[in-house]
């Protein structure tokens, strides 16, 4: 075959480019079925988000689960040095013993040096924010302030705030000063919890602050209900929600709460 300019044409090249063209025309993408394909994958992606910031919410909880189990076997060793005794070391403006009870029992957990945010068992990775009287909400990790000792965590120890002798009993409830062996229920009575549960709010399903949050209108940025993570005396952790009643108290730990809830913060 001779093309125009008398030179000789390759049949087989002619076919084959035709044959690939054909091939090409058929396995290609119209513009439309390219915009369905997008679409789809957009719906999928869609589906799939909650998914995947589930998977990532329930991991964060079981890191803190994890670091509440260990909390509380380090406050066991402790106790089992210190006659049975609790981590508490006196109640004084500048000695918080929920807060100090974390340098008392680190050297049981392996740890040693100067308060620090790098020690990542006092850190729940959930704690991304925190509430503050004189400051409402606070875009920032409790485990990065020093004001408690770098740890999402408080040891069960408000009782030993000095009350009021006209209340005629503790105005917080807990288990500072006692020994372990003498709590009943130990399975039901807090050791160790997340802040927040003292309040109580969630770090793990938070809720917006509601536009009174901020002082005088501090009642408002607790919520009942708020789950969070609790160590318990006789040594596991759970995922437990909190009862909170501000006409019994401004704090959770300031009453016990009813019948249905799985925890008690003393048993006296």
């Amino acid at each position: 075959m001779e093309n125009r300019n008398g030179g000789r044409r390759d049949w087989r090249k002619a076919g084959r480019t035709r044959h690939e063209t054909a091939l090409s025309s058929a396995f290609a993408f119209t513009l439309v079925e390219l915009l369905v394909v997008i679409a789809v994958l957009g719906v999928l992606f869609a589906l799939l988000l909650p998914v995947l910031a589930s998977v990532k919410t329930k991991a964060k909880r079981l890191v803190c689960l994890n670091n509440v189990r260990q909390i509380g076997l380090g406050i066991r060793l402790y106790c089992d040095d210190e006659r049975d005794f609790v981590p508490t070391s006196g109640f004084s403006p500048t000695n918080l013993p929920w807060i100090a009870f974390k340098e008392l029992m680190k050297p049981n957990l392996g740890l040693g040096g100067p308060p620090s945010s790098q020690d990542s068992i006092f850190a729940c990775p959930a704690d991304t924010f925190h509430y503050k009287y004189d400051f409402g909400y606070v875009n920032q990790s409790r485990h990065n302030q020093s004001f408690c000792d770098y740890s999402s965590y408080n040891f069960n120890g408000m009782n030993l705030i000095p009350s009021p002798p006209s209340l005629g009993r503790d105005m917080y409830f807990g288990i500072g000063g006692r020994q372990l062996s003498s709590i009943g229920k130990p399975e039901k009575t807090v050791l160790v919890a997340e802040a927040p549960a003292f309040q109580p709010y969630s770090w793990h399903n938070p809720q917006p602050p509601p536009a009174s949050s901020l002082p005088p209108h501090g009642e408002m940025l607790r919520f009942n209900n708020a789950k969070n993570v609790l160590g318990f005396v006789d040594g596991h952790a759970s995922y437990t929600r909190i009862y909170w009643d501000y006409h019994q108290g401004i704090e959770a730990n300031c009453y016990e709460p009813p019948a249905g809830f799985d925890y008690q913060w003393t048993d006296q």
